[in-house]
């Protein structure tokens, strides 16, 4: 029997050598054994495909034994079949409680379906129907199959004192068994199951329905013919015989990772409540660990664990104390040390127990499998959570855990594009720990220290762009350093850019000179130079000076740069005849929509119609403009963690389409995607057909870290000029992030970036609150659909918003006393509504 699982060679013979037995694999009982919680269920899972001389020879079997067995019988079904199943068998538990109801067996076999309608159920006309439709695609991809067509499965509710269970109907079986009550004698037809529910006053828009009800019960597909369809194919029965021989091999003791006693360390750190806690760690080679398209570890490791008091063998009084399960998501770099280490804690009262451990990849494939009798003492001192653990140990102790074991990473998020000088801010993103501070380091020497999250460092480098090298070091308590990360400063040629170095906010001038920094592949249309909206003079080519004119009490000189590629680029300096050290105020910019009743944009409204009020005190407002004549950059940050899984392409198909509505050549928009990391995919750019590429062909996995990925996000558009508008797509509460939302909300106000979020289908209040909070304060706009099919209008309002948005600046108040945060409120004449940020910090 060849080993030819998913696993590399070293991987599959570790598995081999713990799992193997060197006795013959037994016949089977007459009745069957007890089995351990995972293989109850494992078979019940497998039921539509497990063959009866295959579940008898799993009986036969001990537990260790077994582990062979489920990696022998998915070696013998077709390729890929593993890995389906598992996915199925994932949502299935994640939606019902129970595998034995047919929806959950449904589920195994075809997955999610790609629609869900419900019918009926008022309690005159049909019962509850539940029509569950599969693409043909989705059939295909299930199935293995390339000519599987889709299908539709119809669910009814037997009885409304069980509302949760329902069960599968097909077209082979009578209709009367979907109605409460029959319409006359003999059976009836779908025409009659219509009219009853019709004529039923609690449904009034099943009229709009009726088509799609009707061709579900003409082709609803019965559990038969499911089965048929999308179980993989039956395969010889022969390779039990195989599985034998390998299970009646001798190996040598000294092989096999059982003598390895570094495998699992058992500990009792202490006292929690009248109980003690158990600290069970399994340590491993970080070769089993799956890695990503970078190299690094990224994988889902499930620990379950049966506890038992007295003997497992029920004769002998053995009781189940609890079962539990530990889902660890790996990932960030290998240790140095080569070895992972897998935790997970419980709480027992003093005494005799067998923990059954195991634990298996993201498919379900053990990887280790442990028995162990311990001896639970009793302890008299406090034990002390885990550093780290956000809940402490009411969370740990659950039957169902939910962990993100990240190593200690860091990563500077340095845009290489930007021209790096004078005083800037550098920030970095770090993932795991324990990390006590952040060193920053410029060309070899520490010029910042950092101790808590935002990780910032102030940096003061020489006045024009040079060649820098910046590292950051995440070090522990006691200094150790955990990982660094380097950046080079200025290394690639600068993105364009215009900057005014005469004249400066204060200081007089006798001349205009700039500084333009042209990508080597562009060309320059010209420079326009404005005394506030007034166009004075367009310069071409270097050197780019320019007598200073008569400004006729301009507030400002704005010089525009225009390159043949559509691209643009300015710099605004405010003038003021006040003494520079009197002068410590910029101007704000509000960006700022107007709707009427309808919700409705509001175009063409002049200056008059506006008033600012910062802190309740009118102020006066200095420029006047619309986004229309403003470029737009816009960040699509989409979600891809796991439970995104099956909306990813229409996701990624409406992105680019939002990506042809949305930008002009004067716009540009980045795409970023997180999940367990984040990664920008596309810098900014212009470049449509870079953008379609970029965001399409994503894979979705991992949790969701939202809060870290918005962060990380925000720090993006340093720099940039214009409108600054985020869209982020995700489903899902945050998990594990390093980032509270507050901190989130903070960098966002400080950052002037519209935020845009859309919930797919979200269904945790804590984060709906948060993003229509964040939405709300930046003056973005928050929207929640059911569909991924709803994205295209969505997009389409959010296209409409950004483009029908007034920008109003004015200065703020400078006889105040200095606060950390400014309120703001834009009202508008007539019944129309002005919406703009809730505030900004000064």
């Amino acid at each position: 029997m060849s080993c030819n699982f998913r696993l590399s060679w070293p991987r599959c013979a570790a598995v081999l050598l713990i799992l193997m037995a060197a006795v013959p694999a037994g016949a089977a009982p007459d009745q069957p054994p007890r089995l351990a919680r995972y293989y109850d269920d494992w078979l019940l899972a497998v039921d539509s495909m497990i063959l009866q001389a295959e579940r008898r020879a799993l009986y036969g079997l001990d537990d260790r034994q077994r582990e062979l067995f489920i990696h022998a019988f998915w070696n013998a079904r077709e390729k890929g079949t593993a890995a389906r199943f598992h996915q199925n068998y994932l949502e299935a538990q994640r939606r019902f409680k129970r595998l034995h109801g047919d929806r959950a067996q449904a589920t195994l076999l075809a997955g999610v379906p790609s629609r869900i309608d419900d019918f009926g159920g008022c309690g005159r006309g049909s019962r509850r129907l539940q029509v569950w439709t599969y693409t043909d695609w989705q059939a295909r991809h299930v199935s293995g199959k390339d000519n599987e067509e889709g299908f539709v499965l119809v669910f009814y509710e037997p009885s409304v004192r069980r509302p949760g269970e329902l069960k599968q109907w097909s077209r082979t079986e009578p209709l009367s068994q979907l109605m409460y009550r029959r319409p006359g004698h003999g059976e009836p037809s779908i025409d009659d199951l219509l009219s009853a529910e019709v004529r039923d006053p609690c449904v009034p828009t099943l009229h709009n329905d009726l088509r799609r009800v009707r061709g579900a019960l003409q082709r609803a597909v019965s559990t038969v013919e499911l089965r048929q369809r999308m179980a993989p194919a039956t395969p010889d029965s022969t390779w039990l015989q195989a599985l034998s021989e390998v299970l009646n091999g001798r190996l040598p003791a000294e092989a096999t990772p059982e003598a390895d006693e570094d495998v699992l360390e058992i500990t009792f750190p202490g006292r929690y409540r009248q109980s003690t806690i158990i600290h069970g760690r399994m340590t491993l080679p970080a070769e089993i660990v799956e890695r990503n398209a970078a190299g690094l570890l990224f994988d889902r490791l499930v620990l379950s664990g049966d506890v038992w008091q007295g003997s497992k063998d029920t004769a002998n009084g053995g009781i189940l104390v609890e079962p539990f399960q530990v889902v660890h998501h790996v990932a960030g770099e290998a240790p140095s040390s080569g070895r992972i280490q897998v935790d997970f804690y419980r709480d027992l009262r003093p005494g005799t127990y067998i923990f059954d451990l195991r634990l298996a990849d993201s498919q379900g494939l053990a990887l280790l499998r442990r028995e162990l009798t311990i001896e639970v003492p009793r302890r008299s001192e406090e034990a002390e959570p885990p550093a780290g653990a956000r809940t402490g140990f009411s969370g740990l102790l659950r039957p169902e855990v939910g962990v993100l074991t990240t190593f200690p990473s860091v990563h500077l998020a340095v845009d290489n594009e930007k021209a790096w000088a004078g005083e800037v801010e550098i920030v970095a993103v770090t993932n795991g720990g324990p990390i006590d501070r952040l060193d920053f380091l410029v060309d070899g020497a520490v010029v910042a220290t950092d101790q808590e999250p935002p990780w910032i460092a102030n940096l003061q480098l020489p006045p024009t762009p040079e060649r820098h090298s910046v590292e950051v070091l995440a070090l522990d308590a006691g200094g150790r350093v955990l990982a660094r990360d380097l950046q080079t400063l200025n290394a690639s040629p600068p993105r364009f850019a215009v900057r005014m170095v005469e004249p400066r906010r204060g200081v007089p001038a006798s001349r205009i000179r700039l500084r333009v920094d042209i990508p080597a592949e562009e060309s320059l249309v010209g420079v326009d130079l404005y005394a506030g909206e007034h166009l004075f003079a367009t310069l071409q080519e270097a050197p780019f000076t320019y007598p200073m004119p008569d400004l006729n009490g301009a507030p400002f000189i704005r010089a525009l740069g225009r390159l043949e590629s559509g691209a643009q680029a300015e710099d605004v300096v405010f003038l003021s005849r006040e003494p520079l050290e009197e002068i410590d105020v910029d101007l704000v910019q509000l960006y700022t929509s107007v709707t009427d009743a309808d919700n409705r944009p509001v175009l063409g409204l002049p200056v008059t119609s506006f008033q600012i009020f910062e802190d309740d005190e009118a102020v006066t407002i200095e420029r006047f403009d619309t986004v229309e004549n403003l470029p737009i950059n816009v960040t699509l940050l989409m979600d891809v963690s796991q439970s995104m899984r099956r909306r990813m392409e229409i996701v990624t198909t409406s992105a680019l389409r939002f990506f042809e509505q949305v930008l002009t050549p004067k716009d540009q928009a980045s795409v970023m995607i997180f999940n367990d990391d984040i990664r920008r995919l596309v810098p900014f750019t212009a470049d449509v057909n870079h953008l379609r590429y970029g965001a399409a062909g994503q894979k979705a996995r991992g949790s969701t870290r939202l809060h870290d990925s918005l962060v990380y996000s925000l720090h993006g558009f340093g720099g940039r000029d214009g409108k600054k508008a985020m869209v982020l797509l995700s489903d899902g509460e945050d998990v594990d992030s390093d980032f509270q939302f507050r901190q989130v909300l903070q960098l966002a106000l400080r950052s002037g970036v519209a935020v845009y979020p859309i919930g797919l289908a979200l269904q945790h209040e804590e984060t709906r609150a948060n993003l229509e909070q964040l939405a709300r304060e930046t003056g973005g706009r928050f929207f929640i659909i059911s569909v991924p099919s709803e994205l295209e209008q969505v997009y389409r309002q959010i296209e409409q918003d950004l483009r029908s948005q007034y920008l109003l600046t004015y200065r703020p108040p400078t006889d105040k006393a200095r606060v950390d945060f400014r309120k703001v409120k834009v009202e508008v004449d007539g019944d129309s509504k002005a919406r703009t940020i809730y505030g900004y910090y000064p």
